[in-house]
């Protein structure tokens, strides 16, 4: 994977097809223009690629607004679709108001070299959002690049968005949001200190601090597989407050299951696969202990029923 940082004004060399969205969640709408732009780099030789805005857009009006990716995600994410290289661009007041032809110019012909363009039905682009796929065609084809529209990918007849996504996660809805996706959803953090609460009670837990304002699941348990140096191993995880014990911080914590090592200080991902129950409290800690029993026994089920390709 190539990242090109045009803040830097650096200067992309090789012809490119360029995946233009606006990316808070890769979904499988998103997807599909990594597809076309892989196949546009096996049929004609040029670098399958996507523009990234470092921050997203949204941020610049809306303080506090929570999100499905974060950048890294993203990166990852194109790389598994095949996109070589990554375009990342700040988004500023001065990006902000340029017009759509400046922004095809500017940063599209002459920083990206782009040679061929794929987007979105509801792409929208420059100052105010006035570009359109429309515009874009009559300025792809008065600047002689190829521009591919992607078919709408729709869910129950509804074309696919984050905004779909980030309700479902929100409700709690786990599998609909993987439908959504195309994938688990995720998010990552580092393990940091905790109260070791759970070593006592026989279910040693990672404390997930966050670095990113990700979209957070309802207070709950949910199965998880949390991904530790590239290894997958089955999970529970536990958003809330730890009300058997009256806290007040919302916390995620999370049961590896069948591991035994330090985490602490180490970068993991989780990805959320199912619901469980809610956060509940809890009279005693033997009740608890009995619960979280029941809880494993349930993801154990569950590893037992799915495919041998979902466990991989």
């Amino acid at each position: 994977m190539i990242i090109v940082d045009l803040d830097s004004l650096q200067i992309s060399k090789e012809n490119a097809i360029v995946a233009l969205g606006n990316f808070d969640g890769m979904h499988r709408g998103h997807q599909k223009l990594f597809q076309i732009a892989v196949q546009e780099h096996r049929t004609k030789g040029i670098t399958p690629s996507v523009l990234l805005f470092k921050t997203h857009t949204r941020e610049a009006f809306r303080a506090h607004y929570k999100q499905l990716q974060s950048l890294q995600d993203k990166i990852e994410t194109a790389a598994r679709f095949g996109i070589e290289k990554v375009f990342l661009l700040s988004f500023t007041e001065q990006i902000l108001r340029l017009s759509p032809e400046a922004f095809v110019d500017q940063i599209l012909i002459q920083y990206c070299n782009a040679s061929a363009l794929v987007a979105g039905t509801n792409y929208t682009f420059g100052y105010r959002a006035r570009g359109d796929v429309l515009r874009l065609s009559d300025i792809a084809k008065s600047r002689r690049l190829d521009l591919h529209i992607a078919p709408e990918i729709t869910h129950n007849g509804v074309m696919i968005n984050s905004t779909m996504i980030r309700a479902a996660v929100h409700a709690g809805d786990i599998r609909k949001a993987a439908v959504l996706l195309g994938q688990p959803y995720q998010i990552r953090g580092i393990v940091g200190p905790g109260r070791r609460r759970g070593r006592h009670l026989g279910f040693p837990t990672a404390n997930l601090q966050l670095q990113f304002p990700y979209c957070l699941p309802p207070d709950g348990v949910y199965f998880t597989w949390i991904t530790i140096d590239d290894t997958r191993h089955p999970s529970l995880t536990n958003i809330g407050n730890n009300p058997t014990f009256e806290g007040a911080e919302r916390k995620i914590e999370t049961y590896v299951m069948d591991f035994s090592g330090d985490l602490y200080d180490r970068e993991v991902r989780l990805d959320f696969v199912e619901y469980f129950r809610p956060d509940m409290r809890f009279d005693n800690k033997e009740e608890l202990i009995a619960q979280m029993q029941r809880d494993e026994n349930e993801a154990r089920r569950l590893l037992i029923e799915m495919p041998l390709h979902k466990r991989i």
